[in-house]
């Protein structure tokens, strides 16, 4: 078994890093994403749903990260990310096995929720396989700039919304409850400001692969246009997201959630932008997390 290169860290750092290979971070971010669409449609934010994105999370990404068989690994993931993808391939067939139980968990517990949402672990599963297919003589779509960031985004966002519109109605004594909504736009209207935030999160883990996806020739905003564009283009993003977050908000009467949601998800990336760490994509998969933990403590305790 291989050994990864011996790093001069402590033993908090060494985990903290640990699970970031292992997807728990991404799979908070996952669960994030339904708790963030069940606060600005006004649905109470339940364990299920929560779980089974978190499941989500963390079975799709370990599923991009180490394929279905080893013929398939993408060299490019190597170059971009060598300490993870060193952890992640010394233990690829327990990580492997690991991906398809919390997809089979997550599966569990949506079809609990309805059973028209078996539809979705093969749709996550398929769409995953697709984007980060082997390379061939067509480019992929993880490949081509904006649809790399927008397949997930709209993604995340899509399973974050069909699960919250199964929620039940959540009557905040602070937020409000929600009147007079459209369920169908007024749950597309969430996604796409969710998904615009979450879209430009995935620019921004893009920095930390400038190197490698240049060598590959995968098209991302930071190969294109560098860092400084990067950050200003994704606090953009998360601008135009708050301000869409809140337009809908103030329509069915729950602006003030959708305020504090946008001010914590916009005030915790220009921290990290300010900050300036040297790896960004931990620290982006967490603070979407930190900022939705936020408007649920404010919702349930002010």
């Amino acid at each position: 078994m291989e050994t990864e290169p011996r790093q001069h860290h402590g033993p908090v750092a060494r985990v903290l890093a640990a699970a970031g290979h292992l997807a728990i971070w991404v799979g908070l971010y996952f669960a994030a994403a339904y708790a963030s669409a069940a606060i600005l449609l006004g649905r109470a934010v339940q364990l299920d749903p929560l779980g089974a994105a978190f499941c989500a999370g963390v079975g799709l990404y370990l599923l991009d990260r180490l394929k279905l068989r080893d013929d398939l690994l993408d060299p490019a993931d190597l170059a971009a990310d060598e300490r993870r993808h060193r952890f992640l391939r010394a233990r690829r067939r327990f990580l492997r096995t690991l991906a398809w139980v919390m997809l089979g968990i997550g599966t569990i517990l949506v079809v609990a929720i309805h059973p028209a949402n078996a539809l979705l672990p093969p749709i996550g599963v398929l769409g995953v396989l697709a984007y980060s297919r082997p390379r061939e003589s067509r480019r992929r779509p993880k490949d081509l700039l904006v649809l790399k960031n927008l397949m997930p985004g709209c993604a995340i966002a899509g399973l974050g919304v069909i699960l919250a519109v199964q929620s039940p109605v959540h009557a905040s004594r602070l937020f409000g409850t929600p009147v007079g909504a459209e369920a169908f736009t007024f749950a597309l209207a969430v996604c796409v400001a969710l998904a615009l935030l979450v879209a430009a999160d995935a620019m921004l883990c893009d920095l930390d692969d400038v190197a490698a996806d240049r060598h590959a020739k995968t098209s991302t905003l930071p190969v294109w246009r560098g860092a400084e564009a990067t950050w200003r283009i994704a606090l953009l993003a998360h601008a135009i997201a708050g301000v869409l977050a809140i337009g809908v908000g103030w329509r069915h009467g729950l602006v003030l959630g959708a305020a504090v949601w946008a001010l914590a998800n916009l005030g915790l990336t220009t921290l990290l932008r300010l900050a300036r760490p040297g790896q960004v994509r931990d620290l982006i998969d967490l603070r979407l997390p930190a900022a939705t933990l936020l408007v649920y403590l404010l919702d349930h305790f002010a």
